[in-house]
């Protein structure tokens, strides 16, 4: 019903057509009792026409609701299959690694056997000293890249310019362990090493990094929400701008104390605490996403130094070995 007016018979109806059937009658005719009266007796409803506003704001917000549990179920969906996907490329990338870094240790080792003269030596705990400094250069490499493989499980949506840089540092230090094993076949000097046995760690790394660059950021879905409930909180105006012009000065006073009213009021108040409550949510969310970021750089830069201390470690045992040749 639309424009619903009230005869003094008591029955309401809408104006035009079941009241008026055409512009400019002077006469309107009750359906329900058929009573003809004067339109100047005619007088709008508005305790009806409050009632269908309510209703139509009821079932658009129910609407809404309907339309976001869905999208929010469409969006949990894709993420579910997203997160699949990089759970698989994280884990193939983590055993590529290891086994690659195992590889290496193995190479080194026969080099070490095949090149260099164990009769040259008087100690042998030299080589021991070298195997171990390996060892640990490869629990720090692989602990590294575990932090690098973690970082493409998150959604974050700030800090990844400082998060490259320090991959960037990451490989800067893969370089030097190349370099080290450059003067291992220098030492030797008996045959040409095949190829540089640490470049796949470093496009390894780089890989990493391009993949930490594609990771899906929480910003869109929270500036998405917030979206919805700017609507929402316009819907919520426009109904007080209803509610006002309803609200004649004559029928203004019944009106603030009737039912109707206060079930207004009631539903104005309820859409505000909801757009808050979810407001604050979202915010600690973000909050929480930012601290974790923060939490894993630091851990990151702790594997970078772990890295680095092995180093000076490696360059003395060189030395050493080279000294007792």
């Amino acid at each position: 019903m639309r424009d619903p007016y009230i005869l003094p018979c008591g029955h309401s109806f809408c104006l035009r057509p079941c009241l008026l059937a055409q512009d400019g009658a002077l006469k309107a005719r009750c359906i329900n009792c058929d009573v003809e009266f004067e339109t100047t007796k005619l007088r709008p409803n508005h305790k009806i026409a409050l009632q269908i506003c309510l209703t139509a704001l009821q079932e658009e917000v129910e609407e809404a609701n309907e339309q976001e549990q869905t999208e929010e179920q469409q969006n949990q969906n894709k993420q579910a299959e997203k997160d699949g996907e990089t759970q698989i490329k994280a884990d193939a990338i983590k055993a590529n690694a290891k086994g690659t870094l195992e590889m290496h240790l193995q190479q080194l080792k026969e080099l070490m056997i095949s090149e260099l003269d164990p009769g040259q030596y008087a100690k042998a705990e030299n080589v021991g000293a070298l195997e171990s400094a390996m060892k640990k250069l490869q629990e720090t490499s692989c602990k590294a890249l575990d932090s690098i493989i973690e970082k493409l499980q998150m959604d974050s949506y700030e800090s990844i310019d400082e998060l490259t840089q320090q991959i960037a540092e990451l490989s800067i230090e893969v370089a030097k362990i190349r370099d080290v094993y450059s003067s291992l076949k220098g030492i030797t000097q008996k045959q040409p090493a095949s190829q540089d046995i640490f470049n796949p760690e470093v496009d390894l790394v780089n890989e990493g990094a391009a993949q930490t660059n594609t990771s899906a950021p929480i910003v869109s879905r929270t500036a998405k929400l917030l979206t919805r409930l700017i609507n929402l909180n316009m819907a919520v105006n426009d109904l007080r701008d209803i509610r006002t012009s309803l609200q004649d000065e004559e029928e203004q006073s019944v009106l603030q104390y009737s039912r109707i009213c206060e079930e207004l009021n009631t539903a104005v108040a309820t859409i505000e605490a909801a757009l808050t409550r979810s407001l604050k949510i979202n915010l600690l969310r973000v909050e929480a996403n930012d601290i974790s970021v923060q939490r894993d750089l630091e851990n990151l830069r702790f594997g970078i130094g772990e890295a680095r201390k092995v180093l000076p470690s490696i360059e003395d045992i060189f030395t050493l070995v080279y000294d007792e040749k």
